[in-house]
């Protein structure tokens, strides 16, 4: 299961990613070299955030990985939040893990629907990071919508791009389709007929 989740706000600017609570997010197991790469780039929105659990949801965002990093548009950065557990979701509803806090910030909602449904199904969720993301302002600074500027599509379009490439992948699908006149079945070639009242 792959869960996009916003992935519109890209924004470049240095200081428009958000990160909550820096000291704990960046000594959290598997958050660590995210927080550092962030803080690296100054901080920048200019990265979706792929979301999984650390070794049972590898073959997934490994695909995912793959063809990011081999797209073009390599403006369009991506960091992971890799949670080493599998049952992530008992552990923050138990509180018992001590970065539970943290873990629940990445997997509210519709990740957290699937992995509480059965712990076995791989998933990852692709986000913008909603809200930890600020948008541009163009307006003398008065927010009213999101532009669809030429950087945002290029990000969305990347994004598509590379997830259904992924799908393809993983589900072993042709780059080719067969000719729909050879191949087809006899009755679809003379035609099909409808009869009844």
């Amino acid at each position: 299961v792959i869960i996009l989740d916003s992935i519109l706000n890209y924004n470049n600017t240095e200081g428009s990613q958000t990160v909550p609570q820096p000291g704990i997010y960046k000594e959290t197991p598997g958050l660590k070299e995210g927080y550092e790469s962030i803080e690296q780039d100054g901080f920048r929105g200019n990265f979706i955030m792929a979301v999984g659990r650390q070794e049972y949801d590898y073959p997934l965002y490994s695909a995912f990985y793959d063809r990011w990093d081999a797209a073009e548009q390599v403006k369009y950065k991506r960091q992971s939040v890799l949670i080493p557990l599998k049952d992530v979701v008992s552990a923050v509803e138990a509180t018992s893990d001590p970065h539970w806090q943290v873990y629940q910030t990445f997997i509210k909602d519709d990740i957290m629907s699937v992995w509480n449904a059965s712990t076995d199904i791989k998933a990852m969720l692709l986000t913008d990071t909603l809200s930890l993301r600020g948008q541009e302002k163009p307006n003398r600074g008065v927010y009213d919508k999101m532009p669809l500027t030429d950087d945002r599509l290029g990000f969305l379009k990347k994004i598509t791009d590379v997830v259904t490439r992924t799908i393809m992948d993983l589900a072993d699908f042709k780059d080719s389709c067969k000719d729909p006149m050879t191949e087809a079945p006899d009755a679809f070639r003379v035609g099909l007929k409808m009869t009844g009242t």
